[in-house]
């Protein structure tokens, strides 16, 4: 009895296989340890299960909403045309911006920020380049753009229409004619 309490009792595992598990006294007992073991590997896969369909699930998710609402924010039934001078044009993601100096009949310049709803990508496809927009949009080029204004009042607007001062139309959306 005592070689018993040295070595530790024996017992059969679980898995069904005539192997036995040495067991000190005081420990838990080998069915009870296997059975903490499978459990723990079933949380960790079940927490992982989990934690990853809720990440597919903010994924998709935030594919379908758009970045942002240019249609909410400007109104394209009230286009408004404005002649003035180029100060500054980024061909930067996500849009490109092009900035003009328009003079009121007071005299009084306001500064006109122009979002081009295209992307660079898409302005590159059809032909505008960084190059051509260095020498058309220049600072200090003269230029008539055609905007669908900010419904917040503010001088800025998406770009329906960029005309240079010898008449060419330099861009313009399908819905700008």
């Amino acid at each position: 009895m005592r070689a018993m309490q040295q070595l530790g009792d024996v017992r059969p595992t679980l898995s069904g296989s005539s192997g036995c598990v040495r067991v000190r006294p005081g420990c838990q007992t080998a069915p009870d340890v296997l059975f903490s073991e499978r459990m723990t590997d079933h949380l960790k896969r079940q927490t992982l299960a989990v934690f990853l369909a809720a990440i597919g699930v903010v994924a998709i998710s935030a594919s379908g909403v758009p970045h942002h609402g240019t249609n909410i924010s400007y109104d394209r039934t009230k286009p408004v045309t404005l002649k003035g001078t180029v100060t500054e044009f980024r061909l930067a993601n996500p849009h490109p911006q092009l900035y003009v100096d328009v003079k009121d009949d007071s005299g009084k310049v306001t500064n006109w920020g122009c979002e081009i709803a295209a992307n660079p990508y898409q302005l590159m496809l059809s032909g505008w380049t960084k190059q051509r927009s260095v020498n058309a949009l220049k600072p200090g080029a003269a230029v008539t753009v055609t905007v669908a204004p900010s419904r917040a009042g503010t001088p800025v607007g998406v770009v329906l229409k960029i005309v240079n001062e010898q008449g060419e139309e330099l861009l313009a959306t399908a819905d700008a004619n």
